[in-house]
C-alpha cells in the first residue's frame, strides 16, 4: 500500500460515507464496547474505523477489514504501546503478532455483544421455568 494511495482514498467521500452505515450496526468501541462512538444522547463521541490490514483498501468489511475503535485506543493500544509507536508503513510486518491479538479481541467483543443480547432472555426464561418447577427450591 502506497501512502499517497492511502490518504488519498482515506479523506475521499467514498470511505467517510461508510461509516454511517457501520455505526448503525454498531455504535461501540470494538476494544471497550461500554464505550459509545459518534452521535449518541449525551453528545458525539469521537472515533476511528481501524484497517486491521489494507489488502482490501475501497472494499472493507465491518469486522473483517476495519473495527470502530475509540480514539485512545485507536492513537494509543494499536498504533502505540503494541506497535511500538511506529506507523503501520514504519512496521517490518503490519499488523505484527500483538496486533492481530488485539484484531482478533475486537473481533470477539462483537460475538459476545450479539450473544449476550441472545442469551440473556434465555437464561431468564430457563430460570423463571426452574423457578416454576421448584428445582430451585433448595436455595430457599
Amino acid at each position: 500500500m502506497k501512502p499517497k494511495v492511502y490518504s488519498k482514498y482515506i479523506r475521499s467521500k467514498e470511505w467517510l460515507g461508510k461509516h454511517s452505515k457501520w455505526l448503525k450496526s454498531f455504535n461501540h468501541c470494538a476494544a471497550f464496547p461500554f464505550l459509545h462512538l459518534g452521535k449518541s444522547s449525551r453528545g458525539y463521541h469521537r472515533y476511528n474505523m481501524h484497517h486491521t490490514h489494507y489488502k482490501t483498501l475501497g472494499d472493507e468489511r465491518l469486522w473483517w477489514d476495519v473495527v470502530p475503535l475509540s480514539l485512545f485506543a485507536h492513537k494509543h493500544i494499536v498504533h502505540g504501546v503494541l506497535s511500538l509507536y511506529k506507523r503501520p508503513s514504519q512496521q517490518k510486518v503490519y499488523p505484527n503478532l500483538l496486533q492481530r491479538l488485539f484484531h482478533a479481541w475486537c473481533r470477539l467483543t462483537i460475538l459476545l455483544v450479539w450473544f449476550w443480547w441472545l442469551l440473556l432472555p434465555v437464561t431468564l426464561m430457563l430460570a423463571w421455568k426452574a423457578n416454576q418447577s421448584g428445582v430451585l427450591d433448595f436455595l430457599k
